[in-house]
């Protein structure tokens, strides 16, 4: 079974887009909320024409604990934040991503 993730697709302007990035099974749990989590709060700040680069980092902790991830979950995903380039064509991707790598470090690359 091919389990997916929100990414998004090159040249879509931020159109959700399915990626695969597990093909061996199930996401942990944890991954899969903080992915959602990651993509609500993008989505979010998205509309008001933000991005979580642009925004603090301790306010990106609380807009993610706001989402429903734990205080932990939600300060290291906005701790990978930080290594984003939010200028690039695809950087939730690159996100969502880290999320994936701090989750399953075995698995670098899609």
């Amino acid at each position: 079974m091919v389990v997916q993730a929100l990414a998004e697709t090159p040249g879509t302007a931020g159109t959700p887009a399915a990626a695969q990035i597990h093909p061996e099974g199930p996401l942990p749990s944890r991954l899969r909320s903080s992915a959602r989590g990651c993509y609500s709060i993008w989505e979010t700040l998205d509309r008001q024409g933000r991005s979580p680069g642009t925004v603090r980092e301790n306010e990106l902790v609380r807009e993610l604990a706001r989402a429903g991830l734990a205080e932990k979950t939600a300060e290291m995903c906005a701790r990978l934040c930080r290594d984003v380039d939010w200028t690039a064509k695809t950087p939730l991707s690159a996100w969502l991503k880290a999320v994936r790598s701090f989750y399953l470090p075995k698995l670098q690359s899609v």
